[in-house]
């Protein structure tokens, strides 16, 4: 009997080791969080998502990586833990392409703080032009079915959900009205702008918008409007730090103006940044030129080889994905890791 229970016992230690545990941390507890929902479902991965302030309490147990979600607000002392105790750290939020549909991983942090916007570009070799290239045609869709009351040429304002976190750690916009009047006034009148309410947002939410459109000259605002097609017809977009601006600047080649910090600070040349202290602003086309074309490719082609594909999340793929971008890493490899 006691040779029985103890084969017992050993086969079971033996399973166990095969577990790849994994931390996810968040500012607010949700224990069905998507990232936890997708991983937790692969044989061999355990998930779990915890406070910030619980982190001591898990790394008394093996842990084998851990994942920091957008903008936690001690970031930096459990970077300092998991350096200490060589854990393999992760930032992450949701994927850029597509948006809903894929996890996005960095070494540094998240927007702003991530390496991206530490990073310089030189060249753009033939597999990040490849890669880019087939991004590019699957996701530029020719579309020119728009309302009536949009008039050509239009700026497009894709608009955020106002909870953003984001906004909450960047701009911290009560309402885009600011935002909005004043890059209305650097606009010529006979440009258009449409601004596009954010699909995942109450109508409630985004009532200041109407109120925009009946006080500002050639304003509208819409809402069931195919997205590929204002994109598509625009001559530029312009917003905060919306998703929309990257597919918008690196899918449909138009210019691009930013009023907040995000993956795209310190690449002026591809988006430009603006803000409300300016009192006009060049509000023009870009000069297509190859030294930018080069240059959209290989920043289109960073993002994408930061992200995965949540069809894609089994567990050797997953685990390796974030092994390979994850800062112990990045300090051992340098910018190596994103070729």
């Amino acid at each position: 009997m006691k040779l029985r229970y103890h084969n017992k016992v050993k086969k079971k230690s033996k399973r166990r080791k095969t577990v790849s545990n994994i931390i996810n941390i968040r500012n607010h507890y949700h224990s069905q969080h998507y990232f936890c929902k997708t991983l937790n479902k692969q044989q061999g991965m355990f998930v779990k998502n915890i406070l910030p302030q619980k982190i001591t309490d898990c790394l008394s147990n093996k842990v084998d990586m851990i994942n920091i979600f957008n903008f936690v607000y001690n970031r930096k002392v459990i970077a300092d833990l998991c350096q200490s105790r060589k854990i393999k750290l992760t930032y992450s939020e949701v994927g850029f392409f597509p948006h809903y549909d894929s996890f996005c991983f960095d070494p540094l942090g998240f927007c702003w703080e991530s390496s991206l916007t530490k990073m310089q570009f030189f060249t753009c070799s033939q597999r990040q032009c490849d890669v880019a290239t087939r991004i590019i045609q699957k996701y530029r869709i020719e579309d020119n079915s728009l309302p009536e009351k949009i008039k050509h040429p239009f700026f497009l304002w894709p608009a955020q959900t106002i909870s953003d976190q984001v906004n909450a750690h960047g701009l911290r916009c009560k309402t885009w009205t600011k935002l909005i009047v004043h890059f209305r006034s650097c606009l010529p009148s006979e440009i258009q702008l449409v601004i596009k309410i954010h699909p995942r947002s109450q109508w409630i939410r985004h009532k200041h918008l109407y109120a925009l459109q009946k006080r500002l000259n050639n304003t509208v605002v819409v809402n069931q409007v195919s997205l590929n097609a204002l994109l598509y017809n625009c001559v530029g977009v312009v917003g905060a730090n919306s998703t929309v601006l990257y597919k918008g600047r690196l899918i449909y080649d138009k210019p691009t103006y930013v009023y907040a910090k995000s993956w795209f600070t310190g690449h002026d040349s591809l988006f430009f940044p603006i803000s409300t202290e300016q009192k006009s602003a060049e509000i023009q086309k870009f000069k297509i030129q190859k030294e930018y074309e080069e240059y959209v490719k290989w920043f289109l082609y960073q993002l994408i080889v930061r992200q995965i594909l949540r069809s894609d999340c089994k567990k050797e793929r997953m685990i390796q994905k974030m092994s390979l971008l994850s800062s112990y890493n990045y300090y051992k490899y340098g910018e190596e890791i994103f070729v």
